[in-house]
């Protein structure tokens, strides 16, 4: 594997856009209009629709040089933890036009959290909690009490209040803290409860006693844990129909959601998806940026899909229920079912069908109650339909 293609590869599972103080505010990790796999930081003051360049960060081999993208409640100020040139973390006070340099941590891995209060970052290195409060210069190690012996810190979350750490531990199980990371309290076997998987990352919230968690086994989702770890629903990601790998972030605003999808290019250049929601993912607004020599964005809904209905009928249901899609054209379809956790359930359809209406049946027998994602994919496209089965 080459050096860029090294690069990349850590590149797309990281986080790659952050949100501003303001809303429709974003910073994300796009694509270059003129080097092939060379990302970039843009800037967008209007939820994606209008995007500004800011900053080319490769090294001295020429090598895309971002990795996680980390906010902070300062205005325009944010952390970059840089992929290759070393374990560092740089900071921007001007959005991103200039960066310093402004600590080494124990390690440039995963997981951070920032985003509560100017200047604090937490970092874990295995069963080690360190805190920052100057930006990221110097680190202290944190007590952790009532965190079980052993247990690693597989990645952390911040809440809305100063001293709030939400934390997931190697075993699954989420664990919460108010007074800086000190001391902890167990809240919820994620893996026993809603079988969340073992990859599982976490995103900060934007009200008391909700995180965002991306998880997923065969298909990944966006999943909102809210009333301290006890709630659970999909957030609307599965709207999306993409597999959700990276590229998501929440902002300060409730309910207010973005999605980032790059379709990278050979050549230079690609396409850029800016999905925003504003209600949990009732609804999801896409911007489409085309980047060649020349930057050409498309209006919303621009697109004509192949696939351009599928309903679920009734919904909820118990124990059977019809699902009717309409092709433009004839095309191979499949249409799948998926549980919470991404793991498949059902297969409704695999195979050719003909251009026009069709119904297939989705019995749930033997399944459990609870929210299943329906996909399905056709020429090219995919949408995605939440059902809920009752018992």
């Amino acid at each position: 594997m080459t050096l860029a293609a090294m690069a990349l590869s850590a590149f797309a599972g990281n986080n790659l856009i952050i949100c501003g103080n303001h809303p429709g505010q974003i910073y994300f990790v796009g694509l270059d209009s003129t080097q092939s796999y060379c990302p970039i930081l843009y800037y967008s003051p209007d939820f994606g629709q209008t995007i500004q360049p800011r900053d080319t960060a490769h090294n001295i081999f020429g090598i895309p040089d971002y990795g996680t993208l980390l906010p902070d409640p300062a205005d325009s100020t944010f952390y970059r933890n840089t992929l290759t040139t070393s374990a560092r973390l740089d900071l921007t006070t001007d959005g991103g036009l200039t960066w310093d340099s402004v600590g080494v941590p124990s390690s440039s891995d995963w997981p951070y959290a920032t985003g509560t209060t100017a200047g604090e970052i937490y970092h874990s290195l295995g069963n080690q909690l360190e805190r920052s409060v100057d930006y990221g210069r110097t680190f202290a190690p944190c007590s952790t009490l009532g965190l079980p012996t052993g247990q690693g810190i597989h990645d952390l979350a911040l809440g809305i209040t100063p001293g709030e750490v939400y934390l997931l531990a190697t075993d699954e199980c989420l664990y919460y803290s108010t007074d800086f990371g000190e001391h902890f309290i167990f809240l919820n076997d994620l893996w026993q409860t809603w079988n969340i998987q073992p990859d599982a990352r976490l995103l900060n919230g934007a009200t008391p006693g909700e995180i965002y968690i991306r998880s997923g086994f065969e298909f990944t989702f966006l999943l909102r844990v809210y009333d301290y770890g006890t709630q659970l629903d999909t957030a609307g990601s599965w709207l999306l129909g993409y597999d959700v790998t990276s590229g998501f972030t929440a902002s300060r605003t409730p309910g207010e959601v973005y999605f980032l999808h790059l379709d990278w290019e050979m050549t230079p250049g690609g396409t850029m998806y800016i999905y925003h929601t504003t209600n949990y993912g009732q609804d999801w607004t896409c911007f489409t940026h085309i980047m060649g020599p020349y930057h050409v964005p498309k209006a919303p809904g621009a697109s004509q899909p192949s696939v351009f209905s599928c309903k679920v009928y009734p919904n909820p249901f118990n124990p059977s229920s019809v699902a009717r899609y309409e092709l433009r054209a004839a095309s191979h379809v499949s249409l799948r079912v998926y549980d919470t956790a991404g793991r498949e359930v059902r297969t409704l359809v695999n195979g050719w069908r003909p251009a026009g209406v069709q119904k297939v049946a989705f019995d749930g027998t033997g399944l459990a109650a609870g929210v299943y994602l329906l996909q399905m994919e056709a020429g090219g496209d995919s949408r995605v339909q939440k059902v809920v089965l009752l018992k």
